[in-house]
């Protein structure tokens, strides 16, 4: 008796179909690693920054001063709309806590003030249309460190000083949650619960770069700044859709802030 194997034949269709999913892996599996590699390396190069400017002479700089600075933002999330599409969106009230290292440049009106920042973002619902979800909402916290370089506008007397400040800076997200005000986030999927986190769904990326600007007034050690920052990568890895967020374009983060400081 003779015994055939059976063959499993795949069509051209089914072939091309497993190579585009492989490829797709690979592809999204080495932008991940390329993602990562390019924050080590903008981390090492503001800790080489930082470390060649306190490495300079007396000669180069000034007296190094610290500051310390708390305050309120208000922020918004570009081209989302939580909930559903064309929500306009409402602004979210955070704060910003952190401190800086002021490095002046001796007989210059600059310095460079590199810091480390707690800085919390988000966005709310404006556009109402099932009142189960009127108060969803996204809050981010992230750690930012800004790189710092200060102007100095004007002088009057030893007591008053006005900076203009333009700060790249990266960003490395701590905690990013959709809530909808203690009610599941998802009527029909209860099991989800009252809380979304959006890093465990892979829905927000963690790693980010932007650039703030900021104008500050300073009356002896006291300070009062006013600023925006802005995401230059995108925010949001992917669009959750109703009833959770829809993405329109490449949504970033867009913040502004007030804060008082003290220098020491």
């Amino acid at each position: 008796m003779i015994h055939l194997k059976p063959r499993i034949v795949i069509g051209y269709a089914e072939v091309a179909s497993l190579r585009i999913q492989r490829v797709r892996g690979l592809t999204i599996h080495l932008f991940k690693q390329y993602k990562m590699k390019l924050f080590k390396n903008l981390v090492a190069s503001a800790c080489a920054l930082l470390a060649l400017g306190t490495s300079l002479s007396a000669q180069d700089l000034g007296k190094i001063g610290y500051r310390a600075e708390a305050g309120l933002t208000l922020s918004r999330i570009t081209s989302l709309g939580v909930n559903h599409d064309g929500d306009t969106g409402v602004m979210t009230k955070s704060f910003r806590v952190g401190a800086s290292v002021i490095l002046p440049f001796e007989n210059t009106i600059f310095s460079f003030n590199p810091g480390l920042y707690v800085i919390g973002r988000g966005e709310g619902q404006k556009n109402v249309i099932e009142p189960e979800y009127k108060n969803v909402k996204i809050q981010n916290y992230a750690l930012q460190l800004p790189l710092e370089v200060s102007l100095k506008l004007l002088t009057i007397g030893d007591d008053h000083r006005v900076f203009f400040n333009v700060a790249p800076y990266l960003a490395y997200g701590l905690s990013a949650k959709l809530t909808n005000d203690g009610k599941n986030v998802n009527a029909a999927k209860p099991e989800q619960g009252t809380s979304l986190d959006l890093y465990k769904e892979k829905a927000f990326d963690r790693f980010e770069v932007g650039l703030g600007a900021s104008l500050m007034y300073q009356y002896k050690q006291f300070s009062l700044r006013g600023g925006i920052d802005g995401s230059l990568t995108k925010s949001v890895a992917k669009n959750l859709g109703t009833p959770y967020y829809v993405t329109d374009g490449t949504p970033r983060f867009l913040t502004g802030y007030i804060t008082l400081g003290y220098q020491f």
